[in-house]
């Protein structure tokens, strides 16, 4: 999932300003569990066979908010 580089900066923008207005909101439960100096690792998954969109914002929201994180991406058929 390659996003050509004129999408990415398009992206960009929109994902900055969704991240900007929902940041400035603590959110206790989340400060609670993870700590801005420890390493977290989420997983993403789906309950039922479908068609997954938009992963390539989700990956790029969390390269926005870190530069160093790191996305692998594992892909399972239902059948």
């Amino acid at each position: 999932m390659n996003l050509r580089k004129i999408d990415k900066f398009q992206m960009d923008d929109s994902i900055r300003m969704v991240l900007k207005e929902d940041i400035t909101s603590e959110d206790i439960s989340t400060n609670a569990i993870y700590k801005k100096d420890r390493l977290a690792e989420i997983s993403l998954y789906s309950k039922e066979e479908g068609i997954l969109a938009g992963l390539d914002v989700f990956k790029r929201v969390f390269e926005l908010l870190d530069n160093s994180v790191e996305f692998t991406e594992y892909k399972k058929r239902w059948r």
